[in-house]
């Protein structure tokens, strides 16, 4: 046993005092020999603590991982551990490689089955040590996971959203649609009870239609609310001349299902969007909701540039300009991301998240025409009219 305050474990349990009285008594030399025979070590920047990992000695492998030893082998319990303990040596490098500093880690501790959560970057990860040796992923179990979503961030009362695609067409020249939109359309409707947030977008990725304008909703009930129609039966004469001349305009109303986001998430709207839209048949429900939770969202929430995702099922919809596409053609899941750079589906994550069986499997069977992605980017936040 080590006397209390011989060294800085003390006092953290039986199993790391004597961890740290055998390692005491090797000659420092062996000590750096054993470490240069497969002792890995951990990064400096780690630090004791409840739940934490053990700090490395850069010079002399104090402090470093011995799979031999039995006595540091322990079993971390947990359905989600055990099923990471497969994957964790062919993810880890990548969850910890330097170009992914801003993913959160969960890094549990065998010692005390206690987790600490931190970031890469934190770790003062660099490209050097960011790819640990397989005698870590002995003795730790690491695996990487989004934060829940927290509600100071994003109210789930926000429960609905209306959700707008315009094409203004050659008879509506860009700077007179964005006047109206911005000045008087959009912000009439934040008047609505229920109306909370509206931002405007235009694509980036070249493809139709170029404008999206996203309206937050207390729920999906203020799409048909008695207020709403009747603002929208008091259009004004700006109103029918530029909506008669535009190309197209397609209004729909979602219910949310869920939503995720990063924990250093603070404001909305980000600068860029990413726009997927589903059309699910009834037999296919359950599985896609099923991969969209459990496996897709989970991977596409550690790719750098998330910031958050929301889950919508289309409620209803209306063509208030230019033809109405055919009902088969309606796609009746969106997915919504927020994120800060518009090369977010460029991503080595992103594309990975694309590939897997799971992910094959249901764009498969959703088939060709029922899968829709697009780009935009911010254009403007709307306000409502200043009383």
């Amino acid at each position: 046993m080590v006397r209390p305050g011989t060294h800085p474990a003390a006092g953290r349990g039986a199993r790391l005092r004597a961890r740290a009285a055998l390692q005491a008594r090797r000659p420092r030399a062996a000590r750096g020999a054993r470490a240069e025979r497969g002792g890995a070590q951990l990064p400096r920047a780690v630090r004791h603590g409840p739940g934490r990992l053990p700090r490395a000695d850069r010079g002399g492998g104090r402090d470093a991982v011995d799979e031999q030893d039995p006595r540091r082998r322990r079993r971390v319990r947990g359905a989600a551990l055990r099923a990471a303990q497969g994957a964790a040596a062919a993810c880890l490098d990548v969850w910890m490689c330097s170009e992914y500093k801003c993913c959160n880690l969960y890094i549990y501790s065998p010692r005390s089955h206690r987790a600490s959560h931190s970031t890469a970057q934190s770790h003062h990860m660099t490209p050097a040590c960011a790819h640990p040796t397989p005698k870590i992923l002995s003795a730790l179990q690491v695996y990487k996971t989004p934060q829940p979503p927290s509600q100071a961030h994003f109210p789930m009362a926000d429960r609905g959203l209306l959700f707008v695609y315009g094409e203004i067409g050659p008879k509506v020249p860009e700077a007179e649609f964005s006047d109206w939109y911005d000045n008087e359309h959009g912000p009439a409707r934040l008047t609505v009870p229920g109306f909370t947030k509206a931002a405007r977008y235009k694509a980036t990725d070249g493809a139709a239609p170029t404008w999206l304008a996203v309206y937050d909703l207390s729920s999906a009930a203020i799409g048909s609310s008695a207020p709403y129609k009747a603002l929208v039966a008091s259009a004004t004469p700006r109103d029918i001349d530029i909506i008669a001349r535009a190309q197209s305009l397609d209004r729909r109303v979602y219910d949310l299902i869920n939503v995720v986001a990063s924990p250093a998430a603070s404001t909305f709207p980000t600068q860029f969007a990413l726009v997927v839209t589903f059309r699910v048949q009834p037999e296919l429900d359950a599985e896609f909701n099923k991969w969209y939770d459990e496996e897709h969202i989970p991977q596409l929430s550690a790719v750098p540039g998330f910031v958050r995702v929301r889950r919508f099922k289309l409620v209803d919809r209306a063509q208030i300009a230019g033809p109405a596409p055919p009902a088969e053609a309606t796609h009746n899941y969106l997915t919504l991301y927020d994120t800060d750079r518009d090369d977010y589906h460029e991503q080595v994550g992103f594309k990975a998240a694309l590939v897997t069986p799971w992910t094959t499997k249901i764009v498969g069977a959703v088939g060709v025409g029922g899968l829709e992605i697009r780009r935009f980017g911010l254009h403007k936040e709307l306000h409502a009219p200043a009383a």
